[in-house]
């Protein structure tokens, strides 16, 4: 996975698109802005370049990476949408959609994406590259479809040790982990990255998930290659969790792993919004069960019943009220309206016995 960085961000190709002058000098402000770190005014250069030429797929691809950048996934969704209807032939502005889609939580948005950048590839071997796709598929439980794209990764991509444990995950939660660990994808020890050979040794039922967390502190790393270390320890300890069948543990690996820093890295800093999302989702399915074994109990079918017969009694007692207070209502309606009457009488005729007086007074007043 790539990503040029904003203050880097690809020049137009002049075969693909003409960008007027008024909209380059925006987006090279907008560079400039990101470079020098002023976010907000590098946002709003961004949109006076899409303003310059709204039916110009570049200005809304570049203010989509800034608001992607700035965590402002739905407003990215938005711009690479907007960039790829005016430029459907630029499939990267539909993966980028795809991956906001991600961030943003809307997991099934975000594979029909991905499906759809699939189905529009001239070049079908780009297809099984899609780890990511793999990976929002396992995390909404799609499990056999995401079994066989990482399958399909892994005959591409072999020798990773990401990929063999995102495979387990699925396949743990459609046939149980003995079949997770017969099926399990292979890796050497080609795979480099602190702790991953360790982790695979988890996921294999050969090393105890301590022995990752000591691994990934072992040594004398930097600062920087212990932070990487135990990102990786805490995603997969969370996603062995879950495999195993222990959530508490999954969420709190996973939390673990989405408060690390950021890396400045493309795929590392993806993977810290997959802690994130997954995190996020096995919550969200947990409130739903809890919900559902909450509907379904016998405290809850009680309380129900109670909170029926309750309303039913206060209905019928305001009913009560209602019959027994209607004659002394009926009664009063007729005095009320007489006692009105009375006034509007009493006060017509004082009004009308002083009239005389008033017009006399003005009378003597004229002379």
């Amino acid at each position: 996975m790539t990503c040029v960085g904003l203050g880097q961000t690809r020049r137009p190709n002049p075969a693909e698109v003409i960008v007027s002058a008024e909209q380059e000098e925006f987006l090279r402000q907008s560079r400039d802005a990101v470079l020098q770190g002023e976010m907000d005014e590098a946002l709003r250069l961004a949109t006076r370049a899409v303003m310059a030429d709204q039916t110009n797929f570049v200005g809304y691809h570049f203010r989509g990476e800034l608001n992607d950048r700035l965590r402002r996934f739905d407003a990215a969704v938005l711009d690479f949408g907007m960039g790829y209807q005016y430029a459907p032939h630029r499939l990267d502005l539909l993966r980028m959609r795809a991956r906001a889609q991600f961030k943003a939580g809307r997991l099934q948005d975000a594979i029909s994406d991905w499906k759809l950048f699939v189905e529009r590839q001239q070049d079908a071997s780009q297809a099984p590259y899609l780890f990511t796709l793999g990976i929002a598929q396992a995390i909404v439980g799609d499990n056999e479809a995401a079994r066989k794209q990482f399958e399909w990764y892994d005959v591409v991509q072999s020798n990773d040790a990401e990929a063999a444990a995102w495979h387990f995950l699925t396949v743990a939660r459609h046939s149980g982990l003995g079949a997770a660990r017969e099926r399990m994808l292979e890796v050497s020890e080609e795979e480099k990255r602190i702790p991953m050979m360790q982790v695979y040794s988890m996921f294999k039922g050969e090393l105890r998930p301590g022995r990752v967390l000591a691994a990934a502190r072992s040594g004398e790393p930097t600062e920087k290659e212990l932070a990487r270390a135990m990102f990786y320890a805490n995603l997969y300890l969370g996603i062995f969790y879950e495999a195993t069948g222990e959530p508490g543990l999954a969420r709190l690996y996973l939390r673990r792993a989405e408060e690390a820093k950021e890396f400045g890295d493309m795929t590392l800093d993806y993977m810290r919004e997959v802690a994130r999302v997954f995190g996020d989702e096995m919550e969200r399915r947990e409130a739903v069960a809890m919900e559902a074994e909450m509907a379904s109990s016998p405290e809850h079918a009680a309380v129900m019943k109670w909170r029926k017969r309750s309303i039913a009694a206060g209905i019928g007692v305001l009913l009560w009220l209602g019959i027994r207070l209607y004659p002394w209502v009926r009664q009063w309606q007729p005095q009320r309206g007489r006692r009105r009457n009375e006034l509007v009488e009493d006060s017509t005729k004082d009004r009308l016995e002083r009239e005389p007086e008033l017009v006399a007074a003005g009378e003597e007043g004229s002379t």
